[in-house]
């Protein structure tokens, strides 16, 4: 826990860390001697169990110093190889959470991944393995990742105008069955002011 270690790999360079409330942390993070990520981190779990009268919690994960809802890290962050159709196609960084008592219920278990390509892709997820309150939740990582550069911009395809349009105010989405993709099956894109920087596929 707090002890920053790195990893060169692939073509990949960066330095991770366990942090007390914010999940696995990645940071300076190069692809071929080029910065591309600032930090990522796993800032919060939201919880919900009603769709209607709002019921829910929050939880954190990581080495809890002082918070009773933190789900904790029950072993050392683990890399391994990543592997499609045979072929060895980038690495994985991977960190488990679980709570004191799991698998009873009300107790939880959690795991986040980062996926790293060969190819200068990258993926960040997060996943609730159960058990939990009940089969009604609805389980919201809440995931913070700070693209290196500066004057970035974040596009969204629309399908109306059609093209991406750019936002110029903070906003949100929630992913349905009405959200538009293009023909690669992108939601945004972020880049920078040279137009350098990255197409973003939704889980």
């Amino acid at each position: 826990c707090k002890q920053i270690k790195s990893v060169e790999k692939n073509g990949w360079k960066m330095n991770y860390v366990l942090t007390s409330s914010d999940g696995l942390r990645i940071s300076e993070v190069y692809y071929r001697n080029k910065l591309i990520i600032n930090n990522a981190k796993l800032v919060d779990w939201h919880v919900s169990y009603s769709g209607t009268d709002g019921f829910g919690y929050s939880d954190a994960v990581g080495c809890p110093e002082f918070s009773q809802a933190a789900v904790v890290a029950v072993s050392e962050p683990k890399i391994s190889e990543l592997v499609q159709d045979g072929k060895t196609t980038g690495f994985v960084l991977e960190q488990m959470y679980q709570s004191e008592q799991w698998p009873r219920p009300c107790n939880y278990n959690y795991i986040q991944r980062y996926e790293f390509y060969n190819d200068g892709r990258f993926s960040v997820s997060a996943a609730s393995l159960g058990r939990g309150c009940g089969n009604n939740g609805t389980y919201r990582p809440v995931t913070r990742i700070c693209f290196a550069n500066e004057k970035n911009n974040f596009s969204e395809w629309s399908a109306e105008q059609p093209g991406w349009q750019q936002w110029n105010t903070e906003q949100w989405r929630l992913q349905n069955s009405q959200t538009n993709y293009n023909a690669e099956g992108y939601q945004y894109k972020i880049a920078d002011a040279t137009g350098t920087g990255f197409y973003m596929m939704p889980g």
